[in-house]
């Protein structure tokens, strides 16, 4: 019995340190993505006033919707052009395409969520599966059509 628990024990001590490690290199790699969002969006997320939308409550309001969640991904997968209003302040600008895989997105937005912004609670982390299927639903979309799936509550009326 005795040796039953110290096996017990070690496998849960195993399994908590790579869960640990797993989640370690995860930050650091979305660290290492996000210093690409950096240029633009700064280190703290907040943007530049009247030329860069800051990525703080509104992404963070998006989090927790199917149609919010979709208008991330596919921000960062095909850019973004065209007027947004973001926390009562219009942009009018254009994002480029980050190009990246499905998992390596995933880690950079789950890195924006823990790191930079404060999701719902109820928010799930993005996964690549996810992420595969909001952009083979939407793989048609040009930058200036993924304004156009913006959360209807937060759109920027057209011009």
């Amino acid at each position: 019995m005795r040796s039953a628990v110290a096996l017990s024990v070690m496998i849960w001590l195993t399994y908590g340190t790579a869960m640990a490690e797993t989640s370690h290199d995860s930050t650091d790699q979305g660290a290492a993505l996000y210093k690409r969002c950096a240029v633009c969006h700064l280190s703290s997320g907040k943007g530049v006033p009247s030329s860069i939308p800051p990525l703080g409550e509104q992404t963070s309001a998006f989090m927790d919707k199917p149609d919010g969640r979709a208008y991330i991904v596919m921000v960062v997968s095909k850019g973004l052009s065209g007027p947004i209003n973001v926390n009562g302040q219009n942009f009018r600008g254009f994002m480029p395409p980050q190009k990246m895989n499905d998992s390596k997105l995933a880690i950079l937005l789950n890195y924006i969520a823990g790191s930079i912004i404060k999701p719902p609670a109820d928010a799930a982390p993005f996964t690549a599966d996810e992420i595969a299927d909001i952009r083979k639903k939407h793989k048609s979309l040009t930058p200036g059509k993924v304004r156009l799936i913006r959360p209807a509550d937060n759109r920027e009326p057209s011009p």
